[in-house]
C-alpha cells in the first residue's frame, strides 16, 4: 500500500525542501566532529518522539543500549528498543541516500515507499524474520501438508505453513456489471452505501471519502475492514429495522405470500373433496 500523499495546492513539498536546505546550511557551519555528534543526538531524539507519538515511551538510555544490541529481557521493552533502532538506522540510510543523490524527490511515492520498505524489513529482521521482495513463487509442494516453497530464482524454502495475501487490485467487475459506480474501487459514502442506496459494500474494495485527507481512499487493512463491517451492519440494520420502509415492504410481501399459500391450500383441499369440479380437456 503506497503512502497517502496530500493532493491539491499543498505546500508540504516546498516546506520539506526548505527544511532540507536549512539543515544543509546549518551542517555547513559546524565542525565535522560537532556535526557527527549532533546528528547522532538528533537521531535518538527523533526516534524517542516518533515512538512517543505512537504511545510508546522508550527512554533515551534504552535507545542507546539498543544501538549496542544490549536489549532488555522484558519482551515489551525489547520490542520498543528494536523499533527505536530501526528508526535510527533508517535515518542513517536516508542521510546516505540524500548525500549520494542530488535530484531525489523526497516527497515522491518512490522515496516514501523505499523508507517504509527499509524500515519494516529491518524491524522484522531483528525479530528473526527473513524478508524476500521481488521474489516469484513458482510452486508449493508437500505430501500431507505444505513442506517446500519453490521460487523462480531457484531458491527452495522449507515451510509448514503458507499464508497467501491477494488483492493488490480491487476486483470491481461484478459491481460494474451491476451498474454501481466504480473508480479504483467501489465508490461508497460514509454509510458504506454504493451508488445504489440498496447495496452496501465493505472490505478492501470500497473507496470512501476520508475527511482527514479530503479525498477518496481505499485502505487494505484489517482494522479498516472491521470498521467498515460495523458501519455496514449499522446501515443494514437501518434498512431492515422495525420502522424501516424496507422492513414494511418485506412484511407486506410475506403476508401476501402467506395469503396466496392459504388460498392454494384451500383450493387443493376443495378439489380433493370435489374432483368433479375440475374442468378437464386437451
Amino acid at each position: 500500500m503506497e503512502p497517502m500523499l496530500p493532493t491539491g495546492d499543498s505546500d508540504l513539498g516546498n516546506l520539506a525542501l526548505t527544511l532540507v536546505g536549512e539543515s544543509a546550511r546549518t551542517a555547513g557551519q559546524l565542525h565535522p566532529i560537532t556535526e557527527r555528534t549532533l546528528r547522532g543526538l538528533l537521531r535518538t531524539t527523533n526516534s524517542y518522539y516518533s515512538n512517543l507519538i505512537e504511545g510508546h515511551n522508550t527512554h533515551p538510555v534504552d535507545i542507546e543500549r539498543a544501538m549496542r544490541a544490549d536489549y532488555s529481557d522484558d519482551p515489551a521493552k525489547r520490542a520498543l528498543q528494536i523499533e527505536s533502532r530501526a528508526h535510527i538506522e533508517i535515518q542513517q540510510a536516508i542521510e546516505t541516500r540524500l548525500g549520494d543523490t542530488t535530484d531525489l524527490e523526497v516527497c515522491g511515492s518512490e522515496f516514501l515507499c523505499w523508507i517504509h520498505d527499509e524500515f519494516y524489513q529491518r524491524l522484522h529482521r531483528e525479530h528473526g524474520v527473513r524478508v524476500l521482495t521481488s521474489t516469484l513463487v513458482t510452486s508449493i509442494e508437500g505430501e500431507e501438508q505444505v513442506e517446500h516453497v519453490h521460487c523462480a530464482d531457484g531458491t527452495v524454502l522449507d515451510a509448514d505453513l503458507v499464508i497467501i495475501a491477494v488483492g493488490v487490485l480491487p476486483h470491481t467487475r461484478l459491481a460494474a456489471e451491476a451498474g454501481l459506480a466504480v473508480e479504483d474501487g467501489i465508490l461508497v459514502d460514509e454509510f458504506a452505501c454504493t451508488s445504489d442506496p440498496n447495496i452496501v459494500s465493505a472490505g478492501d474494495c470500497p473507496r470512501h471519502f476520508n475527511p482527514i485527507y479530503q479525498r477518496r481512499v481505499r485502505l487494505e487493512s484489517v482494522q479498516n475492514a472491521m470498521d467498515q463491517a460495523k458501519t455496514t451492519l449499522a446501515t443494514v440494520k437501518d434498512f431492515v429495522g422495525e420502522d424501516s420502509d424496507t422492513r414494511h415492504k418485506v412484511d407486506r410481501a410475506l403476508e401476501e405470500i402467506a395469503a396466496a399459500a392459504r388460498s392454494m391450500n384451500s383450493l387443493m383441499d376443495y378439489l380433493e373433496r370435489h374432483p368433479e369440479s375440475l374442468l378437464k380437456g386437451k
